[in-house]
């Protein structure tokens, strides 16, 4: 699911013009220094993509794409999220890398309510993205977290098999109804025992069996 954030883009902070042509654009070109504190630097940007041209807004974009991947790698979760909605604010292109990142980071730190406002976002505004695709796959996972509640439950299911319809060579129906299961094995047994049962004596992944069998045991 994962796909690195800011590449190809990332070239729109390392030189493109401005504007094609437009005299005078040279001066709200961003520079290629950084500002030399955090605070200096973020004012900096947020001046250019409120007054800059699209090629300026885009370049900010996709500077806070690369904070973004910093943020993660040294895991600080807040700046991330901060660095991914800051990017989201930019031109198309960027803001639906931007918009797929925070979906992303949503997930996997627990906010799958989150996560799946995200993907509702990116799939409404920008329906033949790529990343589209892949909050197709995400939406699944994201549901089988919260699936305590019957609606989400039920979704999971329903997306899950979605995916696997338009994807029969990476089906993912099998694993969601496991990840469903044993979410609501912890609260309502009555509707994960009968599921469990079926995916331990009948399932395609190995795994899928024992990890039923284990919860069912458990």
């Amino acid at each position: 699911m994962h796909r690195p954030l800011g590449v190809g883009l990332a070239l729109l902070a390392l030189g493109a013009p401005s504007a094609v042509g437009a005299e005078g654009d040279e001066d709200r070109v961003v520079p290629a220094e950084a500002p030399s504190t955090e605070g200096a630097r973020e004012a900096r940007l947020d001046t250019l993509a409120s007054q800059g041209s699209w090629w300026d807004q885009a370049r900010v974009g996709a500077r806070w794409l690369a904070e973004a991947d910093r943020a993660v790698a040294r895991g600080d979760r807040e700046g991330a999220a901060r660095a991914y909605t800051a990017a989201s604010l930019s031109p198309a292109p960027v803001a639906a890398i931007a918009t797929w990142g925070a979906a992303r980071h949503a997930l996997v730190h627990g906010d799958a309510a989150l996560a799946l406002g995200h993907c509702t976002e990116l799939t409404s505004r920008w329906p033949s993205h790529p990343h589209a695709v892949d909050c197709a796959q995400l939406a699944p996972w994201a549901h089988a977290s919260l699936a305590t509640d019957p609606t989400h439950a039920h979704a999971a299911t329903r997306t899950a098999a979605m995916w696997d319809d338009t994807h029969p060579k990476e089906p993912i129906g099998e694993s969601v109804a496991l990840a469903v299961a044993r979410v609501q094995a912890l609260h309502t047994p009555e509707h994960a025992i009968p599921v469990l049962r079926d995916l331990a004596t009948t399932f395609t992944a190995p795994l899928t069996g024992r990890l039923a069998a284990e919860t069912l045991a458990d």
